[in-house]
């Protein structure tokens, strides 16, 4: 028997200098997203990039995606933040869990984290697997009590806790410019609970200004399935939704 050494090549890179703050991949979807889809289906996201350095910019992207995964240009859309495009029709022999990530590359060479997601393919379906908020469902809306503390919303599938953290409902304050009244994250808060097809959410105390109108939003994820990694509900940000 032969042997052959197993060698490790690096390359390094020359020391930046001045501000080194790393990119970061800051959306559309947050990193282990897992989001359902089906076989044919249009898939487009946006990969979005903040810089946090003056002068600096995004001139690459480090990838691994799915098969048949096309990705655009590098554009800049705003000061300090860059964008790239990923379009994709899942196959069916595609079926099951499919993962992309992503690092994005600025022009000192300093890369930001990585950033993955999951598209859980032959899953989408809001009324049969991936569960989605049901307008309408809320509990209360309209008008409501000063002391009331306990809010419920309905999904279309039975649903799990989120298996990640700052996946968060807000309640806002209309009547103050959508000032922040209360969070919840989903993924641990004990005041947040999940049985079945229902979300219920239980104020410690009653926050409400009496006159004041409020909404609710979502983040993505809120609501999870429970297939595989657990496809996600979208993110709710309409204020019209649950007020």
């Amino acid at each position: 028997m032969s042997s052959v050494p197993i060698q490790f090549l690096f390359y390094g890179y020359p020391n930046p200098g001045g501000c080194s703050t790393p990119p970061a991949i800051v959306g559309d979807r947050p990193n282990r997203a897992c989001i359902g889809v089906m076989p044919g289906d249009n898939v487009t996201l946006r990969v979005v990039v903040e810089v946090y350095c003056t002068g600096k910019s995004i001139v690459d992207f480090i990838s691994t995606v799915p098969r048949g995964v096309t990705k655009s240009g590098i554009s800049n859309p705003t000061t300090g933040q860059y964008e790239i495009t990923l379009s994709w029709f899942p196959l069916t022999d595609q079926y099951g869990p499919q993962g992309i990530c992503m690092a994005a590359i600025d022009n000192t060479d300093i890369q930001s984290n990585q950033w993955c997601i999951t598209y859980l393919v032959g899953f989408q379906s809001p009324d049969v697997i991936r569960p989605t908020l049901v307008q309408g469902s809320a509990s209360p809306i309209g008008t409501i009590f000063q002391n009331h503390t306990v809010f419920s919303i309905q999904t279309s599938k039975y649903v799990n806790r989120p298996t990640r953290n700052q996946t968060i409902i807000y309640f806002r304050n209309a009547s103050n410019g959508g000032s922040l009244v209360q969070q919840f994250d989903c993924g641990w808060d004990p005041a947040v609970t999940y049985t079945g097809y229902t979300i219920v959410i239980r104020f410690p105390v009653a926050p409400w200004t009496a006159g004041h109108f409020f909404y609710v939003t979502m983040d993505s994820g809120v609501a999870s399935g429970t297939e595989f990694c657990g496809p996600e509900s979208a993110p709710m940000y309409d204020p019209t939704f649950w007020v």
